[in-house]
């Protein structure tokens, strides 16, 4: 979906240790995604810095490919921190002016509003939603819970990726 067949410069995905779906991060490796994964924190048991190594891996290629940008492709609707010039929205719009051309793909209903109309006004917004059943899996119930309906992975359409 990302990629949507054109060639990879640099990829990176962030995450936190344990991983729970350590399968997930094996497979953004097979792919060729460079996975960092961080410990998370001892008081509240998230993840520490993943946001913030991701934000300094763009703007470091922001500057790095300063003559020759090309497209970034965020996977987020995080757009907290805007009005403070931080996060990934201000980071964004910092390599839009730099002339990276830039594309987001999120969930609709979780997506930041003012991050995703202006992606939609700058670049390519691609809704999740409407890539569902070639973007999700189901994990296994939980014992003692109802197994899902089994469901066939279906390939993604590029032809509806705007």
């Amino acid at each position: 979906m990302a990629h949507a067949g054109r060639e990879i410069e640099r990829a990176i995905a962030v995450g936190s240790v344990p991983p729970e779906l350590r399968h997930v991060w094996n497979r953004l490796e097979n792919e060729g995604v460079t996975v960092q994964l961080l410990e998370c924190g001892a008081m509240e048991g998230r993840e520490q810095g993943v946001d913030q190594v991701i934000q300094t891996a763009m703007l470091r290629d922001g500057f790095d490919y300063n003559g020759d940008p090309g497209i970034i492709v965020m996977l987020t609707g995080d757009g907290a921190g805007f009005d403070d010039g931080v996060g990934f929205h201000a980071d964004m719009e910092r390599m839009y002016r730099r002339g990276w051309r830039i594309e987001a793909l999120s969930w609709r209903h979780s997506c930041n509003r003012r991050m995703r109309e202006w992606v939609e006004e700058n670049g390519k917004f691609i809704a999740l939603d409407d890539f569902y059943d070639s973007v999700t899996y189901l994990e296994p119930p939980a014992p003692g819970r109802p197994v899902a309906e089994p469901r066939d992975a279906v390939p993604v359409d590029l032809t509806r990726r705007p």
